[in-house]
């Protein structure tokens, strides 16, 4: 399962069971990261 993590993120976030709340910090953390497609 693919994980990433972002500066200041308190866990790895599983996009595949969590694509939303991934997104959503992305957002709130704007780092250079490479999301895979939605499941």
């Amino acid at each position: 399962m693919e994980t990433w993590r972002w500066p200041g993120a308190p866990l790895e976030t599983r996009l595949r069971a969590d694509f939303p709340v991934a997104l959503f910090c992305s957002v709130k953390h704007p780092t250079p990261v490479v999301l895979p497609d939605p499941p």
